[in-house]
């Protein structure tokens, strides 16, 4: 059984092909991620859905079941000129980003039971647009993946959580000079796996031949 999201100004995002309709109020377009369904990482089977948005009454999550029947709205206290950043689901618990100025953010994980386990807020490299959050579905935690300066280069950090944001461990990694930059990640049974590269500068240079490295971080330790 399917259904679909519409915001105020008339958008409406569909999943599935069902005539059910859930009407929210007061969505700001700019400031909406979307239906996304919560899918259990062991059957592959949706068990919900969410959606992560900012409305005029401030940045809220909308927990709904699998036939598209609100179940929880959690609102999420934030600075008012927060945005929404990444979403993802662990097999156990929903984890959300909100932007709240530039260079910092917080981190809100929330049960599907609409119950808010976990809250911290972190800094960044303000050169950067943003962080990456990535489940860890084989223990129900996450990784938070940022770029961070020590005042003479430019490096990542990578911090391991629990469902409640308990710090399990935590690995930076800075170049001698320069940018040591985390292009990309990716979250496997048992390890996580990033792509990174040295450089001069944030952004590619045509000029310039880059050799990425693939590092591999064990889950449990770094």
């Amino acid at each position: 059984m399917g259904g679909k999201l519409r915001d105020t100004d008339g958008a409406v995002l569909t999943e599935g092909n069902a005539p059910q309709e859930t009407v929210v109020e007061g969505i700001y377009k700019e400031g909406l991620r979307g239906l996304r369904s919560i899918i259990d990482p062991e059957s592959g089977e949706c068990i919900g859905h969410f959606v992560f948005y900012k409305s005029d009454k401030g940045i809220k999550v909308l927990l709904f079941d699998p036939d598209l029947q609100p179940t929880h709205e959690v609102a999420l206290h934030v600075a008012a000129d927060g945005k929404v950043g990444s979403a993802v689901y662990n097999g156990t618990a929903l984890a959300f980003i909100v932007y709240e100025n530039a260079g910092s953010f917080s981190l809100f994980s929330i049960s599907t039971n609409g119950e808010v386990i976990g809250s911290k807020s972190f800094t960044y490299s303000h050169e950067f647009t943003g962080v990456d959050l990535l489940p860890c579905t084989s223990d129900g935690g996450y990784y938070l993946l940022a770029q961070v300066s020590d005042g003479k280069s430019t490096g990542y950090q990578i911090l391991k959580f629990s469902s409640d944001l308990k710090t399990i461990w935590d690995q930076r990694k800075y170049p001698e000079h320069g940018y040591l930059i985390a292009d990309a990640a990716i979250s496997l049974p048992g390890q996580l796996i990033v792509i990174q590269r040295e450089s001069e500068a944030v952004s590619y240079s045509r000029n310039v031949r880059v050799k990425p490295d693939l590092v591999c971080y064990d889950e449990g330790n770094g």
